[in-house]
C-alpha cells in the first residue's frame, strides 16, 4: 500500500508548486516530475536541494526521510548556494546554463539600497539621506521615494528658510 505525499518545490528564484508523489519515488523521478511541469528546465541541469545539501538522483525521498508537506528547493545551475547552508552544490549540469550565485559568508557583501525589496547599490554621498541615516539607490534617493521618516521634519526646515528669506527681502515701498 503506497500513499502520496505532497511536497513542495521552490526555485531558488522565487517561484514554488506543489507535487503529489511517492515516497518510493527517486529524486530522479522527482526531477522528470518538475521537467514535465516546467518545459523551461532540463532534467539534467537541475539540482534539488533538502535541509541545505543537494539530493542524490538514485536514492528515494524515502531515504531522505522527506515527508509530506516537505519542501525541496531547486536551482537550474551548478553553483547555487542557499541562504541557510554554506556548502555549494556542484553535480553534473550543464556548462552553458546561466546561473545566480549568492555570495559566499566569507566574502565581504556588498552595500545595497536601504529601501524594502530593492538590491540597487546605493549612489555614492548623494544616496545618503540625512534624516534616516540609510543609504538609497537613484531610485530611492528622494525623500519622498524611501518615504522617509525625516520628511516632515525637512519640510518645516525648508519652510523656516525660504520664510526668513523671504522675509530678508522684502521690499518697502517709498512714498513719493
Amino acid at each position: 500500500m503506497t500513499s502520496t505525499i505532497a511536497i513542495s518545490i521552490k526555485s531558488v528564484a522565487g517561484s514554488a508548486f506543489i507535487l503529489n508523489v511517492e515516497p518510493s519515488k527517486t529524486i530522479a523521478d522527482v526531477k522528470s516530475l518538475l521537467a514535465a511541469h516546467d518545459t523551461s528546465i532540463q532534467v539534467d541541469s537541475v539540482v534539488l536541494i533538502y535541509a541545505g545539501k543537494p539530493l542524490d538522483d538514485a536514492k528515494t525521498l524515502a531515504d531522505y526521510a522527506i515527508q509530506n508537506e516537505s519542501t525541496l528547493h531547486f536551482s537550474t545551475g551548478r553553483s547555487t548556494t542557499l541562504p541557510e547552508t554554506s556548502s555549494s552544490s556542484s553535480s553534473s549540469s550543464n556548462a552553458t546554463t546561466t546561473t545566480t550565485t549568492k555570495p559566499s559568508p566569507s566574502k565581504k557583501s556588498k552595500k545595497r539600497c536601504s529601501a524594502k525589496n530593492c538590491i540597487s547599490a546605493p549612489l555614492r554621498y548623494v544616496g545618503d539621506c540625512q534624516f534616516c541615516n540609510g543609504h538609497f539607490c537613484s531610485k530611492h534617493r528622494l525623500l519622498e521615494q524611501h518615504s522617509c521618516v525625516g520628511l516632515q521634519n525637512c519640510k518645516q526646515q525648508l519652510h523656516e528658510r525660504n520664510a526668513v528669506k523671504l522675509q530678508s527681502e522684502q521690499t518697502v515701498a517709498n512714498k513719493v
